[in-house]
């Protein structure tokens, strides 16, 4: 059995797999993309340099000042690139630095929050064993429990009669004849006609047979509005009963402690959501300059691509088709070799263009898998997962989960699935559900009894029974002591 804090340890290891991943394709793309531009830089070189030996002064000029001014321009755009390429990288590390400051607080607060909840848990538990020692409270929650159930089962009653109401009564809804009378309140106190009217009344009722119909069709409509308010009474009766009970129980914790702990341990969990927040909120930010950061390393930024279009520009035109005509006319050896260079240039330079659309999808893959990675840690905290009374069945299971999403074999609902189908409720002593804790139609009702709920949610058993500690129903089959939710999230 894992801790939930064991738990969403493996979480961050694999946040911290996914960065490194995330990283690595950075690092490769952000190589390709410079790889790209020195290319371009040296095929432009070589144009030079066939311009100077095909072309005399005046036809030459020309074109080395065009690739001179294309080449300057770019280098001029590439610099201030690695300048606000530096800014943005120290901006990231600042933010990270002041994430991980955020969550080490986390880790210390949420320590204290564990300290308060075991202390409130100890208070709770001695509470409880009291009450299940006392007379009077006993005897309360017998009545109670009985007066509850019997308004829960009025409440399923009256819910039967009103889904037997809608089935039974759709053949003579269905009948234009009968519904027409009845509309008229035909055969009723508020029925009104005289005359000729009323004489054709009496002839469509012979028809449709409606005096025997409307018996049954006004014992359909009334039964569920009956049902319905007898069961209101009845729960009013059980919240009354349930009240007494509270009441009980509430003086017994006071003399314990229980409510000075639970506002203890409520200033404490909400310097926890405080952080929670802070924390979500710095990683949205940190998540927006990583996916700048990433068109740099990708290329995808104004300065790579109008560097790449300056020396792209100075390449076109007719000039330098000529140079291309005027190489392959001599049989000079460097012309020759500045051509089968320049050849090889171009196709390195679309293998390099194939690479980098590769790796432009590999990062934006591991970029989602990063971000659906933090955004479940995130969920983990929020659902108070990492709770002390929170635990898991199979951690070995969920690590294997993490390890198949990181690897793309398993999609983030799935693994979100997998981390809800193994919590489990802790046994530390104390029940929520102990008393008016597993009573009451209302949840509102639940909520206001003297006991501590989760963050996470626990399983209902219906409302007509307390899951005491001593009730083996909710224990898992490993007999550990552990108690299963059952999925209720």
């Amino acid at each position: 059995m894992w801790t939930g804090q064991q738990i969403l340890q493996s979480i961050d290891q694999a946040v911290a797999s996914a960065k490194l991943n995330v990283e690595s394709c950075d690092k490769s793309l952000s190589q390709l993309t410079h790889q790209v531009a020195d290319n371009l830089r040296e095929q432009g070189r070589i144009l030079k340099r066939l311009a100077a030996l095909r072309f005399d002064d005046q036809e030459g000029e020309p074109i080395n000042d065009i690739m001179d001014a294309a080449d300057k321009s770019a280098r001029k755009l590439m610099r201030f690139r690695k300048d606000a390429l530096a800014d943005l990288e120290f901006a990231i590390h600042n933010k990270r630095q002041a994430l991980e400051a955020l969550q080490a607080s986390r880790a210390e607060q949420l320590a204290q929050v564990d300290e308060h909840n075991q202390r409130l848990a100890d208070k709770e538990a001695k509470t409880q064993s009291r009450l299940e020692n006392n007379h009077n409270y006993q005897e309360q929650l017998s009545v109670t429990k009985t007066a509850d159930a019997t308004a829960e089962h009025a409440e399923e009653k009256a819910e039967l009669a009103e889904q037997d109401r809608q089935i039974k009564g759709k053949p003579f809804e269905a009948d234009p004849l009968f519904m027409y009378l009845w509309r008229r309140h035909y055969g009723q106190l508020h029925y009104s006609a005289w005359g000729l009217t009323r004489r054709l009344d009496q002839w469509v009722a012979r028809l449709c047979h409606y005096d025997q119909a409307r018996v049954s069709y006004w014992t359909l409509q009334e039964l569920p509005k009956r049902l319905h308010a007898h069961a209101q009474i009845l729960r009013e009766q059980a919240n009354t009963e349930l009240v007494t009970l509270q009441v009980l129980e509430r003086m017994m914790a006071q003399e314990h402690g229980v409510m000075e702990a639970k506002s203890a341990l409520l200033e404490e969990q909400a310097k926890l959501s405080a952080l929670d927040e802070q924390i979500e909120q710095a990683e949205h930010e940190l998540a927006k300059m990583t996916n700048e950061c990433a068109r740099f390393y990708a290329g995808d930024d104004d300065y790579y691509r109008q560097a790449i279009d300056e020396i792209a520009r100075s390449m076109e035109g007719q000039s330098v088709a000529e140079l291309y005509e005027l190489a392959n006319r001599t049989y000079t050896k460097e012309d020759d070799e500045l051509v089968a260079a320049l050849v090889d240039l171009r196709e390195e330079q679309q293998d390099l263009q194939a690479d980098i659309t590769q790796s432009q999808e590999r990062q934006r893959y591991r970029h989602e898998r990063q971000h659906e990675l933090e955004q479940l840690r995130q969920r983990f905290c929020r659902q108070g997962y990492d709770d002390f009374r929170s635990s898991f069945a199979s951690g070995d299971l969920i690590n294997a989960a993490l390890n198949e999403f990181l690897g793309g074999l398993l999609s983030a609902g799935a693994l979100w699935k997998t981390v809800e189908r193994y919590q489990r409720y802790r046994d530390v002593g104390a029940w929520p559900d102990f008393g008016s804790g597993g009573l009451g139609k209302q949840t509102a009702k639940r909520r206001e009894s003297g006991w501590h709920w989760p963050d996470f949610k626990l399983p209902r058993s219906g409302g007509t029974h307390s899951r005491g500690r001593s009730n083996e129903r909710f224990r898992s089959s490993n007999d550990s002591g552990q108690f299963r939710t059952g999925g209720g999230f």
